[in-house]
């Protein structure tokens, strides 16, 4: 049984290679399909679509970079029966 809801959220990912690596490695999901800008992974009950595409920066607005600072953010929650989610989060915090 699984302690998992089932979900499959597509996301839209800049860089494939890194968050196939994220997932897998960090979180423990498994690839099961990989083809040129797509993958499909999965844990449990739980599946994500990723589709890698590239920011095209001549639709973007100009940005006063001295005036911004540059961070990126991604939250996933998982919620378990176990003390395996605090040493999952953990893992995943420790990657930054």
């Amino acid at each position: 049984m699984s302690n998992f809801i089932p979900i499959t959220p597509s996301m839209h990912v800049s860089d494939l290679d890194r968050t196939i690596t994220f997932f897998t490695e960090t979180l423990g999901f498994q690839t099961l399909l990989r083809v040129s800008n797509y993958a499909y992974l999965e844990r449990e009950t739980v599946g994500f679509r990723l589709l890698e595409e590239k920011v095209r920066t001549e639709l973007l607005p100009a940005i006063d970079a001295s005036r911004t600072t540059s961070t990126s953010r991604m939250s996933i929650s998982f919620t378990r029966n176990s003390s395996q989610s605090s040493r999952l989060c953990r893992r995943a915090m420790s990657t930054g």
